[in-house]
């Protein structure tokens, strides 16, 4: 008896084992909410899939742009790696991040971050995430400045979250719009208050 009491309870610990595991598995759906996550705290509008161009980036729509610098930041590993558009240099650690992007969100107020084309890997538990990105920063006629990029983004799934443990943004080789011109949500109208009544 005591060895059935016994086999049945290693059978029930391998079972709720292999559940618990399963319900925290890394998914590309999983990546997906966390790079949504990152342009929310950025200050983005909605996630690159969304429909309508003019609301991603609509400055109004504070649901989806948190402005966040604490959330942003704590999706980064104490000893990530980011090389980015504003230094010609790798940062190391979470603290040099963190630094750089105090300066960012200090100096441009309103900004926005878009992510385009995207392609997720998954391998275990470690995401490649890479596209392209369109950020805008500011929206004054005379100073916003408009940067088109290409991205990666290495992930590690830690507890049950992901923590970004590599990122390189890089403009295109292409021609930039010039400073100045407007970002897109500029003419964008306005978001009714209330929904259109049903015909």
């Amino acid at each position: 008896m005591r060895m059935l009491i016994g086999f049945v309870a290693l059978v029930l610990s391998t079972m709720l084992g292999m559940t618990v595991a399963w319900a925290q598995a890394p998914t590309k759906e999983s990546v997906l909410q966390a790079s949504d996550a990152f342009m929310m705290a950025y200050g983005s509008g909605a996630p690159g899939r969304s429909e309508i161009a003019g609301e991603i980036a609509n400055p109004s729509n504070n649901r989806l742009a948190m402005n966040d610098y604490k959330v942003l930041i704590d999706q980064f590993d104490a000893n990530a790696n980011f090389a980015g558009t504003l230094q010609p240099f790798w940062l190391r650690g979470k603290v040099q991040i963190a630094e750089l992007w105090a300066r960012y969100f200090a100096r441009y107020p309103d900004r926005r971050l878009i992510f385009r084309d995207q392609d997720i890997q998954v391998h275990d538990n470690v995401s490649i995430d890479t596209g392209y990105a369109e950020m805008y920063m500011g929206t004054d006629p005379g100073n916003s400045v408009v940067t088109f990029m290409r991205y990666s983004i290495t992930r590690v799934h830690q507890g049950n979250s992901w923590k970004i443990v590599n990122m390189m943004i890089d403009r295109l080789p292409a021609e930039q719009p010039l400073p100045g011109v407007m970002p897109p949500w500029a003419n964008s109208p306005a978001r009714s208050a209330t929904p259109s009544p049903a015909r």
